[in-house]
């Protein structure tokens, strides 16, 4: 069980090739489920940066400064306004990170109305959420610096309706 209290089922599994500088999960996002999950495994980048996470909204990349999240850092809390995504967590070269990022409200065109909750290493972001409004049909990673390196694995989960 998770977000939503049903069961969850696997929708996809991305491996990821080569050195891209984004991931873009962009399949499998539907009616059909309010809530997701994503799984990390193994992810590296070519240098120490951090990962940030956009939505897609009715097919559309959002990245203008419409993004809102709570931040943990070491014990101490901070609040991120207007900014042009969400900070998920921070991940390196020598150290493969594995995480978990849940998305709730998906189908919701409500603006605020959907959250992201991400946990990882060092950083965590402990709600996300956007002021644009549509409901979510993709996710895009990305990285402050630098590019992610292959091997890693993310894994997209619905959580069946009650």
């Amino acid at each position: 069980t998770g977000v939503g209290g049903g069961a969850m089922e696997l929708i996809s599994t991305t491996t990821l090739s080569g050195t891209p500088s984004t991931i873009d999960i962009t399949s499998g996002f539907s009616s059909t489920y309010d809530d997701y999950v994503i799984y990390t495994s193994g992810i590296t980048s070519s240098s120490v940066a951090t990962l940030r996470a956009q939505f897609y909204l009715a097919g559309v990349l959002v990245s203008g400064s419409v993004y809102f999240y709570s931040l943990s850092s070491g014990g101490a809390f901070s609040a991120q306004v207007s900014k042009s995504y969400i900070e998920v967590g921070v991940i390196n070269s020598s150290d493969p990170s594995g995480g978990k990022i849940e998305i709730s409200n998906a189908n919701s065109t409500a603006n605020y109305a959907k959250a992201l909750l991400a946990f990882g290493q060092q950083k965590t972001a402990l709600m996300g959420r956007t002021s644009a409004t549509g409901a979510i049909t993709g996710i895009r990673l990305l990285l402050s610096s630098g590019t992610f390196t292959a091997g890693g694995t993310l894994r997209l989960y619905g959580i069946k309706k009650s």
